[in-house]
């Protein structure tokens, strides 16, 4: 166990204790028939009138509460601004390597997807079309065309 964990578990245990003690000292304090629990203080006046007598109330209010509060507030933001952060390490994959890659023949350019195509063609006054090589093997696998918002597979007669 290092300082930090230590400190950590005694500033939490010091929190803890004090705010039993800031609970329980309190209702023990009322227990003990005192009229003047918390600082209420309890004036009767009377008058001569046919209303009888009336009680008026006055609170007194100490700095306890307010010093408690401070302290305690010190204690906790100590306690927090030292917390060290979790770090999870994770594992970066790479993404696989392509298995297909796309020729468009109009242009002379390869691409890496199907979306890059279809985006490349707009731009030109060419039909679009491509054919689908194999990676590893420089194979042709087939030809496609972009119509109907898809693309189709299709026969082409290409000159190789």
């Amino acid at each position: 166990m290092n300082f930090s964990t230590t400190m950590q578990r005694w500033t939490a245990t010091g929190l803890l204790a004090t705010t039993l003690m800031l609970t329980i000292a309190p209702a023990a304090s009322a227990g003990r028939g005192n009229r003047r629990y918390k600082g209420v203080e309890e004036v009767r006046v009377s008058h001569r009138s046919h209303r009888g007598s009336q009680v008026i109330v006055r609170e007194r209010g100490g700095a306890g509460p307010v010093l408690a509060g401070i302290i305690g507030g010190f204690i906790l933001g100590a306690a927090v601004s030292h917390a060290q952060p979790v770090v999870v390490h994770e594992r970066e994959c790479a993404p696989p390597p392509p298995r297909y890659r796309y020729y468009d023949p109009y242009c002379d350019e390869w691409m890496e997807d199907l979306d890059e195509c279809r985006f490349h063609a707009r731009d030109h006054r060419h039909p679009r079309v491509v054919r689908v090589y194999e990676v590893g093997s420089d194979r042709c696998l087939r030809d496609l065309r972009w119509y109907g918002g898809e693309w189709h597979e299709e026969d082409m007669d290409w000159d190789d």
